[in-house]
């Protein structure tokens, strides 16, 4: 699936308004703690001097961290206010991060040539969300994982919480069903506070997953 140059620039004009609201990091500078978990729970051995993606990746919280613990990081994102606020970071911390501005769906990486990828809070419709995670399918290296963490329908529907509409949250019964052929090693659902700058606050539904590439 390819999306036209004019949804595609409405799209990215949206974040830009979104990130230009503040001169500090709209999410904050921290990890997510489900990230962090995972790295932290499993043998650094296996991360460093590895190659992650992140789609979708904003200020770049996500990706700092990665990449302050010796992985090669790479990352898209739509906006370029959010990719230039994420590079001006990079520079602060002299921390390596190879970002790019660009649609998910049409990534110039090759096939089998990430070892690991982290989809965060990357809200978009469910048609777009599968021409991602196909992409994904395709770039990862047999072995690779995927990380998943966003919001769950019940954050819009009970807590009546941005993103604003159920199909932007993730069903973990339908994510699992779109990312085959991966397969899924940890599914949790659950509510939490979150503290993520001012644009993640307060109580959220979350939906984290991890899966991998046989």
């Amino acid at each position: 699936m390819t999306y036209p140059p004019s949804k595609t620039c409405m799209i990215a004009q949206k974040w830009d308004r979104k990130y230009a609201q503040t001169k500090e990091l709209l999410y904050g500078d921290e990890p997510s703690a489900y990230l962090v978990e995972t790295y932290t729970n499993n043998d650094p051995q296996q991360f460093e001097r590895r190659i992650a993606f992140l789609p979708g990746d904003g200020e770049g919280r996500h990706s700092r961290f990665l990449a302050k613990r010796g992985m090669r990081v790479l990352t898209c994102d739509l906006s370029q206010i959010a990719v230039s606020k994420a590079k001006l970071q990079d520079q602060i911390y002299h921390v390596p991060v190879e970002r790019f501005v660009a649609h998910a769906t049409r990534l110039p990486l090759p096939k089998h040539s990430i070892d690991f990828v982290a989809m965060m809070y990357l809200q978009v419709p469910q048609d777009e969300r599968r021409a991602i995670l196909q992409q994904i399918i395709y770039i990862l290296k047999p072995g690779g994982c995927l990380l998943v963490e966003g919001f769950h329908p019940d954050h819009v529907s009970l807590l009546h919480k941005g993103p604003g509409d159920v199909a932007l949250t993730y069903d973990p019964e339908e994510f699992v069903t779109e990312a085959k052929p991966l397969r899924l090693k940890q599914a949790l659902v659950g509510e939490e506070d979150l503290k993520d700058g001012t644009g993640h606050q307060g109580p959220a539904f979350l939906t984290k997953m991890l899966f991998f590439k046989d």
